[in-house]
């Protein structure tokens, strides 16, 4: 019949009556559910309390960076400070994601404990001016985010991070000049008795250094607990971004490394000794500006070297080939 409507495709069935629909609305979208947050882990990373301990770490290191760029990094005193701070913040941009993982309750806890008491030694710090309480809030907060993020799994993988930044943590001036004076003393006393041996005309006396007519002061020569730190700070960087083959490698290395930080100091004051001694004391002075970027880059290359030496003698690969 011609008001029969013919099924499509060959589909059985009758037609509606009624006129068909046109234009209807479109079906409405389910509410949105409650979701986490995904983080680097993907499904199950969650707002508390690892983006509150991120969130503080990036506030709080800006603060106190500023306030320690004020009060010690533009005077010369812990300049390794800003490389660790550098060196932490590209550690954790570049290795976060291989560790975060779903921590257990007891470490999450500790990480929600650890929050309020870095911002009780920020707040302390910031309102008495003791830029010591404030720097201690920044290994504290690394401590937290790690164990938010990932557990004790974390903390072990940022160890040597975490060494660092407590070691970025300016010592009290009492503590310091305690210290700073002996490590000065030995320092200067070996540097003199290496270069007499040569045949210079150098003695030591008191918190002088005679270099025949010419005075070196011990304090202007060596910078003592500075200097030993930034190198080990060097160190460590190494050793973490250039993972040992085990635990003898890197029992070798640390103990070596200590070695090679005071030997490269005393370098420094020989090198300084001899050109005030060749070339004079104008000599000396743009010397000095020189030296301490030349003792970290040769810190560097007997670190690469010793750490290199000790692979081989110590390594897997070592004891593979002995074994053969």
């Amino acid at each position: 019949m011609a008001g029969d409507l013919i099924p499509a495709h060959g589909d059985v069935g009758v037609a509606s009556a009624g006129p068909p629909v046109r234009n209807a609305p479109p079906p409405e979208a389910p509410a949105p559910t409650p979701q986490t947050v995904r983080g680097f882990a993907g499904p199950g990373f969650h707002l508390s309390p690892q983006f509150a301990a991120i969130a503080a770490i990036v506030v709080i290191v800006g603060i106190v960076a500023l306030d320690l760029y004020w009060t010690n990094w533009r005077w010369g005193r812990e300049s390794h400070a800003p490389v660790v701070i550098a060196a932490a913040a590209y550690a954790f941009a570049s290795r976060a994601r291989h560790v975060v993982t779903r921590p257990v309750g007891r470490d999450q806890a500790m990480a929600i404990a650890l929050l309020p008491l870095a911002f009780l030694l920020f707040l302390a710090g910031k309102a008495q001016e003791v830029i010591q309480l404030e720097a201690l809030a920044i290994p504290l907060l690394v401590l937290s985010a790690c164990l938010a993020l990932g557990g004790r799994g974390a903390v072990r993988q940022f160890a040597i991070i975490i060494l660092l930044l407590f070691l970025a943590v300016p010592l009290p001036g009492s503590v310091q000049d305690a210290l700073l004076l002996p490590a000065k003393l030995l320092l200067s006393e070996v540097a003199t008795k290496v270069t007499g041996a040569a045949g210079l005309p150098v003695a030591l006396s008191g918190a002088m250094i005679y270099v025949g007519y010419h005075q070196l002061q011990i304090a202007d020569v060596c910078s003592g607990l500075d200097t030993f730190f930034s190198l080990l700070a060097v160190g460590l960087l190494l050793l973490f971004f250039d993972r040992p083959s085990n635990a003898r490698v890197a029992i070798a290395f640390l103990a070596s490394m200590l070695l090679l930080a005071f030997s490269v100091n005393c370098l420094r004051i020989v090198t300084l000794i001899v050109t005030i001694h060749f070339l004079g004391a104008r000599a000396e002075e743009q010397a000095h500006d020189y030296a301490a970027y030349g003792e970290i880059v040769v810190a560097l290359l007997l670190f690469i070297g010793a750490k290199s030496l000790f692979e081989r003698m110590l390594g897997n690969r070592a004891s593979v080939a002995g074994a053969r």
